[in-house]
């Protein structure tokens, strides 16, 4: 059902509609159950398996340990202590297929009671077992039901009775598996995959602290933004983080048990989950509630839930056992003995809702107690529950997502768009609404076709001369973007561009901006929610340090723009941290006529979305130094102290070697780089920067732009880098028409060549055969859209990686809009 079922009905309906969804669903033996919250959303989900997938003892199938997306398939694991654990392989309909021998085929089967984890090294699949007896076992997948274990029991292979009886979880990172092993009384360890069956421990047991046995167990591993982390079990002190540094060298990065005041009723880390590139950690609290931490970098960890989720006695959500992220927001999955499983996805600050019944909606709700998995599987979220009465049971949801715009307007001089991209194989339908500074509001359905894109002129839709806010809610999965051109005050004209942020944020930062003359800096907040939002606005000068501005408020539901220039003033390179007390979304439009090295007078615009949250890594795949362009990289240091931020410039084909920098940021700061100074002229060139600490990175570039035609298009675009490379990104703007020129820029920083497929989604005659583009190792390479696509084109694209390692994309567009505006805009891929 691809209907957006959310804004569009009042609660009446949506009880009648629950109604019969739940009588159909049960004509053909499933059942379907919704949660309606105050805002007439309406949450459906149905089981998809039999419960303990119909084996003849079905509940001695209790669990869904872990699942995992494979090969277009879903595999899901068992925890099965009567014939041993199981795999089983889902298709997307309603049968389920077993794939493996009972306990993988040991002598005992029992032995292996649970898959621990999967893990997916070079498009081969891996399983790790909890097994008591001989020790974790962990087992390569060739098909069928064949399985072949690729370590020795335990890791060890001699302790009796093992020391490491189970692997509970598997990460990859950098081309190796990472296993985090149970290891009781000596202190947890963790095992890298070298091969065959040799392992290699890489950690001193329990990390090297005084007591190792404290640290018993490592229950969750997660690899971000270069990083492996690995949390821990500690009944003593408390829960600890540990980041590795290589070889067996592992710094601790929170404090015990998140520095709560009994640290110890934070006693473990259930789950690590990365969503939009930043680390979240969960912990159950038997005290008040579970909780969910947010990683800032350093030893900092801000906690992002009320203890429980704020139910009315949280401590009966004592526990979390599963997140995961879908169309960019963070779900988790309560234990909760009292009501049954409760699901709840993330909406900024410590906001969170209620994304199910509790227990999904059966008889007795107590009978799914907690949910153990989660995963993403062909556009709708799978949750796999304990049920020890009647057997494991899988449910899929059919959740909303939501793109969100600050920034916006239709008056004279400005065309706003919105392109909405669709890569699934059905029509995904919409709604958009738009948001005005008098909180009034209008909405619009709209519905994209399959493998197409749909584009909205928003002047057109909501009249002329408004100041205005977008929020884009769908179901099944697409992408939007936001592109405007303009004549800036009768000035200066171009175009900007951003994708939309997934969710409203207490916070927001900007790296780039500058009130120099000729130019004119914005910030645009919009509020979505149903209190007003006080801001303060935290600017980090390059002249005179921190400069704070208080007193300014964005009213519910609605938006306001805010002049630098005024607040701030004049003549002042800056950074910006923007705080505010209720989550909101924040953007930063520039407009100028840029001088630079040689009195250019370029003219143009550019805007970001700001970034929520910061990292210790980005990414940036566009970037020269032709004549024709001025470069530059601006760096935020919010830190109380210096910090030093490497670079690794990636040059183009056949232009050199890597190039390293590094630079020194004061504390409070921002930094400068003019790129060419740095790598010398006539370069094409990607860039990854890292540091130690958090910080920001911003990459403004101004041009004229000859292009294919000489066409000396002046303008300017600007990116925010981020802190990951991914395997699939998508573009839903991008044209070929007249007056355009588009390009993708691929950032290959592995050590291995990428092979990209890219798949063009066109507005006129829908999807275009994909092809493959080979990306070398370590370096950047630029696809001319209006070459391999073809002209005449309205498409999104997506890019893939089929075999290789993850990739960053760009996409730059060059016009003359309507043949007067000339310009460029220019936007990082959005990562499902």
């Amino acid at each position: 059902m691809n209907t957006l079922r959310r804004t569009a009905f009042r609660s009446i309906l949506a009880t009648i509609l629950l109604v019969s969804v739940m009588a159909c669903l049960s004509a053909i033996g499933l059942t379907a159950v919704s949660a309606t919250s105050t805002l007439a959303h309406v949450y459906s989900w149905k089981q998809v398996n039999q419960d303990g997938f119909g084996i003849p003892v079905p509940a001695s199938n209790k669990l869904a340990h872990d699942m995992v997306v494979y090969n277009d398939r879903l595999y899901l694991g068992t925890w099965n202590e009567i014939n041993g654990c199981q795999v089983w392989e889902y298709n997307g309909d309603t049968s389920w297929t077993k794939v493996s021998e009972d306990g993988f085929g040991i002598g005992t089967p029992a032995h292996n009671q649970a898959v621990d984890s999967f893990a997916i090294l070079d498009g081969v699949l891996y399983a790790s077992t909890w097994n008591n007896f001989e020790g974790c076992q962990v087992y390569r997948y060739d098909g069928g039901t064949d399985w072949n274990q690729v370590n020795v029991n335990g890791f060890d292979g001699v302790s009796f009775p093992p020391i490491n009886s189970g692997a509970h979880d598997m990460v990859v990172h950098e081309g190796r598996i990472y296993a985090g092993a149970r290891s009781g009384s000596v202190g947890c360890q963790v095992w890298r995959y070298d091969g065959g069956t040799t392992w290699t421990q890489v950690n001193q047991n329990g990390f090297g602290i005084a007591v190792p046995g404290d640290n018993r167990q490592i229950w969750s591993m997660a690899s971000c933004a270069g990083d492996i982390y690995a949390g821990t079990w500690n009944q003593v002190s408390g829960c600890q983080v540990w980041r590795y540094d290589g070889g067996t060298a592992w710094t601790q990065v929170n404090q015990n048990g998140f520095g709560i005041a009994t640290p110890v009723n934070n006693s473990s880390i259930h789950n690590f989950t990365v969503c939009n590139g930043v680390l979240y950690a969960e912990s159950p609290n038997h005290g008040g509630g579970c909780q969910v931490w947010r990683y800032d970098g350093g030893t900092d960890w801000t906690q992002v839930n009320q203890n429980g989720f704020g139910i009315a006695d949280p401590a009966l959500n004592e526990d979390i056992w599963a997140m995961d992220d879908f169309k960019g927001s963070l779900y988790a999955g309560t234990s909760n003995d009292v009501n049954g499983c409760q699901v709840w996805r993330y909406d900024g600050g410590t906001k969170w809702t209620q994304v199910n019944a509790n227990g999904f909606g059966i008889a007795d709700p107590t009978d799914n107690p907690f949910i153990h998995s989660m995963v993403e599987y062909q556009g709708e979220f799978y949750a796999g529950t304990y049920n020890s009465t009647s057997g494991t049971q899988v449910w899929a949801g059919d959740l909303p997502g939501t793109y969100y715009f600050a920034e916006g307007y239709t008056g004279s001089g400005f065309q706003e768009y919105l392109c909405l991209g669709n890569p699934g194989d059905d029509p995904a339908a919409s709604t958009i609404t738009y948001l005005f500074t008098d909180g009034s509001t209008q909405e619009q359905q709209v519905e994209v076709p399959a493998k197409s894109r749909f584009t909205v002129n928003v002047n057109a839709t909501v009249g002329p001369d408004k100041e205005v806010s977008v929020k884009v809610e769908y179901q099944q999965s697409i992408v939007a973007e936001r592109p405007m051109y303009f004549d800036y005050r009768g000035m200066w004209s171009g175009g900007h561009d951003t994708i939309g942020a997934t969710i409203p944020s207490n916070s927001w930062y900007f790296a780039e901006g500058y009130t120099g003359p000729g130019f004119e800096e914005w910030i645009c907040v919009l509020n979505p929610g149903d209190a007003a939002a006080d801001l303060i606005f935290r600017f980090q000068t390059q002249e005179e340090g921190l400069k704070e501005v208080t007193g300014l408020s964005v009213a519910a539901h609605s938006r306001a723009s805010f002049k630098v220039n005024q607040i701030l003033g004049n003549g002042y390179q800056t950074s910006l941290e923007l705080t505010s007390t209720q989550p909101v979304v924040a953007e930063r439009p520039m407009y100028f006529t840029y001088q630079g090295t040689n009195a250019w007078n370029w003219e143009g615009g550019h805007c970001v979305m700001g970034a929520p949250n910061l990292a210790r890594e980005y990414y940036f795949a566009e970037g020269t130094t032709r004549s024709e362009f001025e470069e530059w990289i601006t760096l935020q240091n919010p830190n109380a102290f210096p910090i030093t931020v490497e670079a690794t410039y990636q040059l183009g084909p056949g232009q050199g070697e890597p190039v390293p920098k590094s630079y020194t940021i004061e504390a409070g700061r921002r930094f400068t780089i003019f790129v060419p100074s740095q790598v010398g002229t006539l370069k094409d060139v990607s860039v990854h920067l890292d540091c130690a600490s958090v910080f920001l990175a911003e990459r403004p570039m101004y041009f004229d732009y000859l292009g294919m035609g000489y066409h000396h298009w002046q303008g300017g675009h600007c990116v925010i880098g981020v802190p990951y490379q991914a395997g699939t990104w998508f573009f839903a703007e991008g044209f070929t028409g007249n007056n355009f020129e588009e390009w993708l820029c691929i950032q290959n920083t592995g050590d291995a060549e990428a092979k990209v497929e890219v798949a063009y989604y066109t507005q006129e005659v829908g999807p275009l055969a994909p092809s493959i583009v080979p990306i070398a190792p370590k370096s950047r390479y630029t696809l001319p859209v209006n070459m391999h696509a073809g002209v005449g084109y309205q498409l999104s694209c997506r890019l893939r990686v089929t075999e290789g390692p993850d990739i960053m994309v760009e996409r730059p567009m060059y016009f003359n809009y309507n043949g007067t505006w000339d310009g460029g805009h220019d936007v990082v891929g959005y990562a499902p």
